[in-house]
């Protein structure tokens, strides 16, 4: 068992992102391992081996106290710290002692609530599969023992690293404001197995979008731009600075080179001063200097267009707000009537868009205020219009 000090520092917010959502109330439980709500949280650190596996439990407010609980966990694992959890400082939740008996696929760890109503338990688990484009899976399993009201699931990847795909439903935890991505179950069943998964790319690893086609981010994109015009710029002051240099004769070099010294050596060594040198005249379209800057302008043209059109993009209007969600070719649409809380079309479209952001084979989507309807373009050979209409509904937003 860890000291309080030990978990307070592996604690991070996806306790707090889970513990935000409201929970809803059942009828009590039967049993004292019937939870009226489950909250399983799985985060990865930077730098770290492992992954932090939190399981909170909920029983009913009428449960009487001290009451005996059993909260499933994966096989073999093993807790690094059992408790009661106050809602306050977690430095002060009390540590319970606490058994493991096996189940059927599961363990469970039986221990005593005696202050309040809500159990929890810690542990350590291997970390994120690595996948063979450098990517990174996290992977959640639970399985409940008895009724639960609510499940919610949580994976957590490290700060910075981007999601390329998640479990149908999860969305990002909008109230915490975290990079916690959720999934809710309700009315889970006894030996009901419940999953999640998510892929991400580390900050590190360069990102290439759903579609499969390596895209340059657009703040890259603009840097490659300012360094072309910079490098544009040079060839136009160097251009203007050789056409207007003269050239002098052999002779010429040999002399000194200020006022009436040069003049009396130019007398006593018999050479007049060379005249300068012409060049033959040719047209300012084909000197090299203006090559070289239309093909730099191309360059930072073609450079901004392209991030213009890159996933992220975001154009918005008075009346609609269009997303670039990936590089998936758009062979297919589906228009939805959403729902948009407190009709702020900005505010609202930016929740349907992480939403749909779990989804691969997407190409766009535009909210527009007037409905409010959804349109979406996607490659149905990688996404259907089904498993688009059953995250929006996941999410409430039908």
């Amino acid at each position: 068992m860890f000291s309080a000090l030990r978990r307070l520092q592996r604690l991070s917010i996806l306790v707090v992102a889970l513990a935000l959502v409201p929970a809803v109330a059942f009828a009590a439980p039967t049993k004292a391992t019937a939870f009226d709500a489950v909250r399983v949280g799985m985060h990865e650190q930077q730098g770290e081996q492992g992954v932090t596996l939190s399981i909170a439990a909920d029983v009913s407010p009428g449960t009487k106290l001290p009451a005996k609980i059993a909260v499933p966990v994966p096989a073999g694992a093993s807790p690094y710290w059992v408790g009661e959890i106050l809602g306050g400082d977690p430095s002060k939740d009390p540590d319970a002692q606490y058994t493991i008996e096996h189940g059927e696929g599961y363990d469970l760890v039986v221990f005593v609530l005696t202050k309040v109503r809500t159990g929890q338990v810690e542990m350590s688990l291997p970390g994120a599969a690595t996948n063979p484009d450098g990517s990174k899976t996290l992977a959640l399993s639970w399985t409940a023992a008895a009724r639960v009201g609510v499940v919610r699931l949580g994976l957590q990847p490290p700060d910075g690293s981007a999601v390329s795909t998640a479990t149908a439903g999860m969305a990002p935890d909008a109230a915490s404001g975290s990079s916690v991505y959720l999934l809710e179950r309700r009315d889970v069943k006894p030996g009901q197995q419940l999953s999640a998964e998510l892929t991400y790319r580390p900050a590190a690893v360069a990102q290439a979008p759903a579609g499969g086609t390596p895209t340059t981010s657009t703040a890259l994109i603009f840097v490659l731009a300012l360094v072309a015009a910079g490098f544009a710029f040079a060839a136009v002051v160097v251009g203007s600075k050789t056409r207007s240099r003269r050239v002098p004769s052999p002779a010429e070099q040999a002399l000194p080179t200020r006022g009436a010294s040069r003049a009396a050596a130019e007398a006593e060594a018999g050479t007049e001063r060379a005249p300068m040198r012409s060049r033959p005249t040719r047209s300012p379209l084909a000197s090299p200097q203006f090559i070289i800057t239309v093909l730099v302008l191309g360059v930072v043209f073609g450079l901004i267009a392209l991030a213009s059109r890159g996933p992220g993009v975001t154009v918005s209007s008075k009346t609609s707000v269009t997303r670039t969600l990936g590089s998936a070719q758009p062979k297919s649409s589906a228009t939805f009537t959403v729902k948009i809380e407190g009709g702020d079309i900005s505010h609202g479209a930016t929740h349907v868009f992480d939403v749909l952001a779990t989804l691969p084979g997407l190409n766009s989507a535009t909210v527009e205020a007037q409905g409010p309807t959804l349109r979406v373009t996607f490659d149905p050979a990688a996404v259907t219009e089904a498993q688009i209409r059953a995250v929006l509904q996941d999410a409430s937003l039908l």
